[in-house]
């Protein structure tokens, strides 16, 4: 029932079933037959339209594309009848079905939709497709209303493959020196047509000695950059690339090479010495030498360091302790001294050399200059004999400690008692007789300890003598003995001796530290060439 027409309130309807009329306009009239309530027949008139089935068809501009790539498609939409209405525009005629929309599917899913040109009949989608591999591509019709909806578009398929990528290294610098950081970026791009941001990580090599430094993540910026900051090459030149993994828009790419020159670092080596100044002769002396690395150069120098007394080596290279390196020494002959630490360097750090500390060694007596006549050391204190010429030899009783340095003897240097600490560097000495000191001996040592070599015309004899003897690098133009030396080692080594050389009943045996002697012949201990 409907009330919905106030000069009829009693109404009913009446509905009729068709099917099989084509599409287009038609006036349906409707009559009234008289009956009961009515006496009079009515006759109404319709117009209906019926809206035409439709048909879509799709194409692209190209089958094939790279990441990135713009891809035109276009659906056509078309009435199946030539009595197409178009009611969205208000006019009845045969045409397209303007105004209505196009899906687009791919894959099954949607991705975007676009009007029909009423001009053409049209509707034009510009993709650009960002995932590779092949892909299936469908278009619906969406109905206004007006036209039924068709069924989807035949499928048409379309391949992408990964896009190429420019990768282009830089670097903060081309030279460094050991230990010190340098930034390397690489900024990896889409190449035309491709286009977006590729992704992922870029590893950064040595490749001259296939070592990674590391793999950061690009940054999907713009540019799209990874940067890596590295101190891990050594010293040399080094060719660096960086390779670009790919991602699934893009294909890997690896950068042409560059070139690093890592040089060696500076070091500063410094010397102290926490021994009182001046200290008496025959006391140990202590010198403290470190390295430090010169910025920008950073690490932990290895090596040794060689201490020096002027030109004069004291004793072989200390081999590093961390960043330090200690002597101690109590075969400084009297007077004044120039001291130095010398890092010797190693791969990676550059040699250095401390400024010199001056360090004074002093004695209770003293002599220089001219002396006529046989000299006799003080039996109590030290006595320094220094650049001295003396008519005559030198005698040192029990007790006494006696440094000479750069001294002329015309006769002998003499000890038969218990004498204490002698020390004997770059004298002229007639000829050496010791037995029986309870001091260390040191006659010459150009090799470690300092000490000038001397030159003796004549014969040496030392015996029985109870802390050692170092005898090294001297020129002895006669025979030499060493017998019967015990709390220490007995050093007889680098010298050239005109005579024999015998040597026995030392504890422990002598030997050449390593530095061959030359003599006429050799026995005893000191019989075996190779140990002499």
């Amino acid at each position: 029932r409907s009330t919905s027409d106030p000069s009829y309130p009693y109404a009913d309807w009446g509905t009729i079933h068709h099917s099989g009329l084509p599409a287009g306009d038609y006036t349906l009239r409707v009559q009234y037959v008289p009956g009961n309530f009515m006496s009079d027949s009515r006759l109404h008139d319709a117009h209906v339209g019926l809206a035409p089935s439709t048909i879509t068809s799709l194409t692209q501009s190209n089958s094939t594309s790279v990441t990135g790539e713009d891809v035109t498609l276009t659906a056509t939409v078309a009435a199946a009848t030539p009595s197409a209405i178009d009611l969205a525009h208000g006019a009845h005629k045969p045409g397209n079905p303007a105004g209505s929309s196009i899906e687009f599917l791919v894959d099954g899913g949607s991705i975007a939709s676009a009007v029909v040109d009423e001009a053409t009949g049209r509707a034009v989608l510009h993709w650009t497709i960002l995932s590779g591999g092949t892909h299936t591509i469908k278009a619906r019709f969406l109905t206004d209303g007006n036209y039924d909806t068709s069924p989807d578009s035949a499928a048409i398929s379309h391949t992408v493959t990964k896009g190429e990528a420019t990768n282009t290294l830089t670097q903060t610098s081309a030279t460094t020196v050991f230990g010190q950081p340098f930034d390397l970026k690489a900024t990896v791009a889409a190449v035309a047509p491709s286009t977006g941001i590729p992704s992922g990580a870029v590893t950064f090599t040595d490749t001259t000695t296939a070592s990674a430094l590391g793999a950061p993540a690009l940054n999907g910026g713009s540019p799209d950059v990874a940067s890596l900051t590295t101190s891990a090459l050594g010293v040399g030149s080094h060719s660096v690339t960086a390779a670009y993994a790919g991602d699934g828009a893009f294909n890997p790419k690896t950068s042409s090479p560059i070139t690093h020159t890592v040089n060696k670092a500076t070091t500063a080596a410094t010397l102290t010495s926490p021994t009182a100044n001046p200290t008496t002769l025959g006391h140990p002396v202590t010198f403290n030498a470190a390295v430090a690395v010169v910025a920008p150069g950073a690490g932990t120098p290895t090596g040794a360091v060689q201490f020096n007394d002027g030109a004069t080596t004291l004793g072989p290279p200390v081999p590093l302790s961390g960043t330090a390196a200690t002597l101690t020494t109590s075969t400084l002959g009297g007077g004044v001294h120039s001291i130095t630490a010398t890092y010797l360097g190693d791969a990676n750090f550059n040699p250095s050399t401390s400024a010199p500390l001056s360090r004074t060694l002093t004695c209770d007596y003293n002599l220089t200059g001219w002396y006529n006549g046989s000299y006799s050391v003080s039996p109590t204190g030290t006595t320094c004999i220094t650049n001295a010429n003396i008519n005559g030899g030198v005698d040192v009783p029990a007790g006494a400690r006696l440094s000479i340095v750069g001294s002329n003897l015309n006769g002998y240097l003499n000890s038969y008692g218990s004498a204490g600490t002698i020390v004997a560097c770059g004298n002229t000495i007639l000829g050496i007789t010791i037995s029986g000191a309870t001091g260390a001996l040191t006659i010459g040592d150009p090799f470690g300890a300092g000490c000038a070599a001397n030159s003796i015309s004549g014969s040496v004899g030392l015996s029985g003598n109870r802390a050692g003897i170092q005898f090294l690098g001297n020129s002895v133009r006669n025979g030499m003995q060493v017998t019967n030396t015990s709390g220490g080692a007995t050093v007889i080594g680098g010298n050239r001796i005109a005579g024999w050389l015998q040597c026995s009943g030392n504890n422990p045996a002598a030997t050449n530290g390593g530095r061959p002697n030359t003599a006429s012949g050799r026995t005893g201990e000191c019989a075996t060439p190779a140990t002499f």
